[in-house]
């Protein structure tokens, strides 16, 4: 189940914990795409590979392939890799903007 997300709420925890629910979103979001999608990921070790120096990077593009899945293509994963790497806060914006247009709640 795909949970909508208030963004502004959002950065208001991020700022309020620390960064740590960033940790929390990024484990969030890759289950709830790897549900919906059906892909058979662990979104457990997405989210400990993004914290390890040139592995994020792998992460980062499953991360990016799921968005492109879960945006039936409108949204392409070179382009969402390359916005994860330069501009995080944007691709953070882009994945959520997609995960509510399929929430269920």
């Amino acid at each position: 189940m795909i949970k909508k997300r208030n963004m502004f709420g959002q950065v208001l925890w991020f700022v309020s914990t620390l960064g740590l629910y960033g940790i929390y979103w990024v484990y969030t979001s890759f289950s709830e795409m790897n549900d919906y999608l059906q892909l058979g990921e662990n979104p457990a070790l997405l989210t400990v590979l993004s914290f390890i120096p040139f592995l994020n990077y792998y992460a980062l593009y499953k991360h990016a392939e799921a968005v492109e899945s879960l945006s039936e293509g409108s949204v392409n994963k070179v382009l969402m890799f390359v916005v994860w790497v330069v501009f995080s806060p944007a691709a953070w914006f882009i994945t959520q903007m997609e995960l509510n247009k399929r929430a269920t709640a």
